[in-house]
């Protein structure tokens, strides 16, 4: 595939089966403006059912089989011919990374025209297969990251609470369990005590909620995705809790080389310490950027990531915690903060990947939405920041005070 020759605008694929994840309906403006043909294949109940930013849409329905959502990929592919194909969400990272090596073990000839056209545009999309594991493992980024020398905090990989246990009295509590594909601060726990260890086991060795497209999905696909296999006792990531404030740095790479990048602080988060940022400000932290580039590269990363780190409290260095390697909502702000991540994926979705340099921003700060809302309704924060409010995308703005209230009537119920 040479992207960008069939017509003159790129056309970049959304593709997302998550039901809860209100951030991703944020992208495809974001896409749009940049100045591409914005596609979305996605779960009918996504939150990007209520965004009006879309050229076609399609929607994939409650429950699919692997071999079912191959062929609406390749329907898609065939009938809106993308030049970039984005994950919206953990839940269909893996199940690209699995499609994706099934058609490159096959010989070319016996693939179908669309099964190739399918296979150069995960090429296009996704990048190399080096340490691919690393992009949506926990434990496998920490070894990656050992590897290139960026730091991470300490951690084991176990089944066992007791060895977690044990790891915890020698680092000391708190300690902080981790769930592999999860997101929003879902799967992570913060242990003070032996007790909270043992509960979070007990919690997180259960199948993850969040996959609900998948939960009836036939029984052939690969290990990682069998989420819904009984039983089901993962190996959970014990680290080392570092104090400080968490930081994302937000990148778009084509083949491991970064085109743009921006680094953030939040300054709010909701729920506090493992949720999503609520209030985040435009900052820059060397030892940080330099890891994210490390890790982009020894990946061979195509397409925007997102790398949480802590900022330690004593000594200002960056610990890299986790990867997330799909778009995240600063994706859709950057532009705001004088980043063009958007228009590095258009460079890449033309075939002609550039490097953008940064530019003055225009609100350094930013007050997210709903987030900072559901933090707390009177925060100074939405005053004195630029407050993210889609008041150009109606029917998306109006479920979203839906879902402010119903949240608040919880709250009090």
């Amino acid at each position: 595939m040479n992207p960008g020759n069939e017509r003159n605008k790129p056309r970049i694929l959304l593709l997302s089966s998550a039901v809860g994840w209100i951030g991703v309906a944020r992208f495809p403006k974001a896409l749009k403006e940049a100045g591409a043909e914005v596609y979305g294949l996605y779960h009918a109940r996504s939150w990007l059912r209520h965004t009006r930013w879309f050229d076609d849409r399609r929607t994939l329905p409650d429950t699919i089989t692997r071999v079912g959502m191959r062929r609406r990929i390749y329907q898609a592919v065939a009938d809106w011919q993308p030049t970039l194909i984005l994950p919206g969400d953990d839940e269909v990272v893996p199940f690209l990374y699995e499609l994706w090596r099934s058609l490159a073990k096959r010989k070319r000839f016996l693939l179908s025209r669309v099964q190739r056209q399918t296979l150069e545009l995960l090429h296009h999309s996704l990048g190399g297969f080096n340490n691919l594991k690393a992009r949506y493992l926990r434990h496998s980024l920490i070894e990656l990251a050992r590897q290139v020398d960026a730091r991470v905090p300490e951690a084991i990989e176990t089944k066992n609470w007791r060895e977690a246990l044990a790891f915890a009295d020698s680092t000391g509590f708190p300690v902080v369990v981790k769930q592999d594909h999860s997101a929003g601060g879902g799967g992570v726990r913060v242990c003070h005590s032996a007790e909270d260890l043992e509960k979070a086991f007990k919690d997180f060795q259960q199948p993850p909620v969040r996959w609900g497209i998948w939960r009836r999905i036939d029984p052939f696909l690969p290990t990682f995705l069998k989420t819904f296999s009984a039983p089901y006792a993962p190996e959970l990531e014990i680290q080392q809790f570092v104090s400080g404030e968490t930081w994302m740095s937000t990148a778009v790479s084509y083949k491991g080389q970064c085109l743009s990048d921006i680094s953030l602080g939040k300054e709010k988060v909701f729920p506090p310490i493992t949720g999503p940022s609520c209030v985040i400000r435009l900052d820059s932290h060397a030892e940080l950027e330099e890891s994210t580039r490390k890790i982009l590269q020894a990946t061979e990363f195509t397409g925007c990531a997102s790398l949480d780190y802590v900022i330690c409290e004593k000594t200002k260095q960056a610990y890299l915690i986790e990867m997330n390697p799909r778009p995240t909502p600063p994706l859709s702000i950057s532009p705001l903060m004088g980043r063009d991540l958007p228009q590095a994926l258009l460079s890449i979705a033309q075939g002609d990947p550039k490097v953008f340099e940064p530019r003055a921003p225009e609100h350094p700060k930013i007050a997210a939405y709903p987030g900072e809302v559901l933090r707390d309704p009177n925060s100074e924060y939405i005053q004195q920041y630029h407050h993210d409010v889609p008041t150009d995308d109606p029917d998306l703005e109006r479920a979203l005070q839906e879902y402010i209230e119903q949240k608040r009537a919880q709250q009090t119920a």
